[in-house]
C-alpha cells in the first residue's frame, strides 16, 4: 500500500464520518479525525528522516506551506502564547497536515500548556523540553503526547566513558523515547549506539542557512529526524546526493533466543553463535527459581527444552541444572552437555563485548524485576541491556525501580496494513506504548513499508518479531524497520550494513593514491568494493574521482569534500545503497622542479627529456656495436 492509497482511504473515512454525523447526529468511530495527514516527500532514502522546523515568528508559520514539515515546534510562553500568536491560533494554522511539538522550558510555561489542554485536544502532538520533569508533567495530562528531550545545550564528548549512557538514562527517566541532539553529534557511530538502545534520534541542524556539507553530514548520520528551516534543500539533497534505495541507517538484527535454527535455544553457546552469524543483539528470557536465582529459559516449565520436567519457579537451580537444555534443538546429540544457564552466566559471557542483550521478562513474578535490577547493577552492564516484555505490569516495575532502563513492549493486534485508515492503528499503538514509554515491538503480521514511515514521522520505531524464513526477513529488511528479530541471524550474515572508505594522504592534481572502500557485513566480513564505489562531490575547490584501477585520483587542486556510495545487489530484490559520511582530502599541486614553470609545461619537459635520453642511448649502443665489428 502506498501513501497515496492511505490518503484516499483517509478521505473516505472522513466522508463516512460526516455522513454518520448528518444522519444520526453522532460522529462515526473513525481515527481519521484524530491523526494528522503528514506530507511524505519523495526521496531516494528508505525511511528518510522526519523534517522538523521551529516556528519563531508569524512569518515562519505562514512559510510552513512551502515544503511543509511533518512537525513544527511551537515555543509556549507563560501566557499560553507562541511566537506566531496564541496557541489556539497557531495550532489551527498548522491544520491537519503538520504535527505540533509544544516546547516548554519553565514550569509556568508547562502550566499554561496544561491549562490550554483542558479546553483543547490536538489531533496529535509532541512535548519538547530540556527539562525532563516538564515533559513528565505535560504527559501526565496527555500521555499519548510523545516526549522529546532537548539535549542540544549539553556539551557531550561521545567518546568519554558513560557519556552516551547518560543521554539514554536522561531520556528514559522522563518517559520519552526521542532525543534532540546538536549537529556536532551527527556522526553515525553515536547515532547508531543510541538507536540500538531503543532511542529515536533527531538532530538540530541549526537555524541558519544549511550548507550542503553539513546537510550531508546530518543526513548520513542515520538520524531519525532533522530540525531545520532548510526543508527545500534537505529534500533536494535526499534525492540528488544519494542513489535510489539508500539506507542511511540499516536495521539491527536480533537473535531470538540465540540462533535456535542452529543451536539449542537460550543457551550461551547459541547466543554466541548468533552473534558470529550476524546478530547485533541477543534476545533471552528469564524466570526466577524457587531459591531466587534468575535462569534463562523461555517456558515456565522444563518439559519442552530439557530432558526433565517441572515448573521452573517451583524448582531450585541445582534441581534444574541436573538436566540438559538441548531437547528443543533438531539434533540434541550435537550439544550433549548444555545446561539451562543463569542470567549471571550470560552477563559474564557478554560483558565488555559489542553485543547488546534484550532481556525478556517472561513471568509476572513480583521478585523478578528486583533481582534483575540488582544483577544488572552488580555487573555494571546497564549500557548493554534493554528490557522487553508482554507484561505491562513488569515494564511498570522496571520504570519504577530502574527508570533509566530502555524498554520495549512486545505486542500484537494493533497494526493492520490493510486497514482503511492507518490512524486507527496509530491510536492503538499509542494507547499500548506511550503510557509506559516503550518502543513498539509487534508481531510482524500486517507490516508494510508505508506504515513504517507513517510511524517514523511520529518519532516512533518498529521492532517486529519473529522471522523464521529468509524471504519475509529480506522483504521487511527493505522496509528499514528498527530491528528484525529472527530465529536465524545468518539470514543477515553476508548483508552489508555499513560503508567505510580510507582517507588517503599525498594526493596531487593529476596523480593517484591507493584507495580502499569496504562494506562491513553483519557477520563481520569486510569485502573490498572499491571497484563498484562512486564519488559524490559536496564542496571545496578541489575534485577527486575513483580510478578504474581502484585508486583515488586528484582531478583538481584544492580541498575536496565528498561522499562515497555503493549499490548492493542481492537476492529477493534486496537492492539498496550505502554511503559514507562526508570525507575531506587535500589535493595538492603537482610538484615542479623549474621555478615559474606550470604543471603542463613540466610534464612536456619531462616527456621531451625522456625521448632525448632514449635516442641518445640508442645512438651510443649503435656506435659501440660498429666499433666492435671494426
Amino acid at each position: 500500500m502506498n501513501m497515496k492509497k492511505f490518503r484516499m482511504r483517509r478521505v473516505g473515512s472522513a466522508l463516512l464520518a460526516a455522513l454518520m454525523l448528518a444522519v444520526t447526529g453522532a460522529p462515526a468511530a473513525s481515527a481519521a479525525s484524530r491523526t494528522q495527514e503528514v506530507r511524505v516527500p519523495e526521496t531516494n532514502i528508505i525511511v528518510a528522516p522526519t523534517l522538523v522546523s521551529r516556528v519563531n515568528s508569524a512569518a515562519d508559520l505562514e512559510g510552513l506551506s512551502d515544503h511543509s514539515p511533518a512537525v513544527a515546534i511551537l515555543k509556549v510562553d507563560s501566557e499560553g502564547n507562541t511566537p506566531a500568536g496564541s496557541l489556539t491560533e497557531a495550532v489551527e494554522k498548522l491544520g491537519t497536515t503538520i504535527i505540533p511539538a509544544f516546547q516548554v522550558e519553565e514550569q509556568a510555561e508547562a502550566d499554561a500548556l496544561i491549562t490550554w489542554l483542558d479546553d483543547n485536544n490536538p489531533n496529535e502532538a509532541f512535548v519538547l523540553s530540556s527539562k525532563g520533569e516538564l515533559i513528565q508533567a505535560v504527559r501526565k495530562k496527555k500521555f499519548k503526547f510523545r516526549g522529546i528531550l532537548d539535549m542540544t545545550g549539553t556539551q557531550t564528548d561521545p567518546d568519554a566513558e558513560g557519556a552516551l549512557l547518560s543521554i539514554r538514562q536522561a531520556v528514559n527517566s522522563c518517559g520519552s523515547k526521542i532525543v534532540l541532539l546538536p549537529e556536532s553529534l551527527a556522526d553515525k557511530e553515536t547515532v547508531m549506539a543510541l538507536q540500538e538502545w531503543l532511542l529515536t534520534v533527531w538532530i538540530d541542524a541549526g537555524e541558519e542557512t544549511l550548507d550542503k556539507v553539513t546537510g550531508a553530514r546530518v543526513l548520513t548520520s542515520g538520524c531519525n529526524g532533522v530540525v531545520s528551516s532548510a526543508r527545500a534543500e534537505l529534500e533536494d539533497w535526499m534525492t540528488s546526493l544519494f542513489p535510489a534505495n539508500t539506507m542511511t541507517r540499516t536495521p539491527f538484527v536480533v537473535g531470538h533466543r540465540g540462533i535456535p535454527d542452529q543451536a539449542p535455544e537460550n543457551t550461551i553457546e547459541s547466543s554466541q553463535l548468533a552473534v558470529e552469524k550476524g546478530a547485533d543483539i541477543v534476545e533471552l528470557d528469564i524466570y526466577v527459581t524457587k531459591d531466587k536465582e534468575l535462569v534463562v529459559i523461555h517456558d515456565g516449565t522444563l518439559d519442552r527444552t530439557t530432558n526433565g520436567t517441572g515448573n521452573v519457579q517451583n524448582m531450585t537451580l541445582e534441581e534444574i541444572r541436573q538436566y540438559t537444555a538441548n531437547q528443543s534443538y533438531k539434533d540434541p546429540s550435537a550439544y550433549p552437555d548444555v545446561k539451562v544457564p543463569t542470567f549471571r552466566e550470560y552477563l559474564e559471557a557478554f560483558k565488555d563485548t559489542d553485543t547488546q542483550l534484550f532481556v525478556e521478562l517472561k513471568s509476572e513474578q513480583n521478585d523478578l524485576v528486583p533481582l534483575f535490577v540488582e544483577q544488572v547493577k552488580e555487573y555494571d552492564m546497564e549500557d548493554q541491556i534493554s528490557v522487553i516484555s508482554f507484561s505491562t505490569g513488569q515494564i511498570k516495575r522496571v520504570n519504577d525501580q530502574m527508570p533509566t532502563m530502555s524498554c520495549g513492549l512486545l505486542t500484537s493486534g494493533q497494526m493492520d496494513g490493510s486497514e482503511v485508515d492507518p490512524g486507527s492503528s496509530l491510536i492503538k499503538i499509542l494507547n499500548a506504548t506511550e503510557r509506559y514509554g516503550t518502543t513498539y515491538n509487534p508481531s510482524s503480521a500486517g507490516l508494510n513499508k508505508d506504515f513504517v514511515k507513517y510511524i517514523a514521522d511520529r518519532g516512533m520505531t518498529i521492532w517486529p518479531w519473529t522471522y523464521t524464513d529468509r524471504e519475509a526477513f529480506n522483504r521487511h529488511f527493505m522496509y528499514n524497520v528498527g530491528a528484525l528479530t529472527t530465529n536465524d541471524s545468518s539470514y543477515a550474515q553476508y548483508l552489508p550494513r555499513l560503508l567505510q572508505a580510507s582517507i588517503p594522504e599525498g594526493l596531487t592534481e593529476g596523480g593517484s593514491v591507493p584507495f580502499t572502500v569496504n562494506t562491513v557485513e553483519y557477520g563481520g566480513g569486510t569485502p573490498d568494493v572499491t571497484a563498484q564505489a562512486q564519488i559524490v562531490m559536496l564542496g571545496g575547490d578541489g575534485e577527486v574521482a575513483v580510478g578504474e584501477d581502484g585508486t583515488l585520483q586528484g582531478v583538481r587542486e584544492g580541498q575536496a569534500t565528498f561522499l562515497v556510495t555503493y549499490e548492493y545487489k542481492g537476492i529477493d530484490n534486496m537492492n539498496y545503497a550505502l554511503t559514507t559520511q562526508p570525507l575531506t582530502v587535500q589535493v595538492g599541486a603537482m610538484a615542479t622542479i623549474l621555478p615559474g614553470v606550470d604543471n603542463s609545461m613540466f610534464i612536456l619537459f619531462v616527456a621531451v627529456a625522456a625521448v632525448v635520453l632514449v635516442v641518445v642511448a640508442v645512438a651510443v649502443i649503435l656506435v659501440v656495436k660498429r666499433k666492435k665489428k671494426a
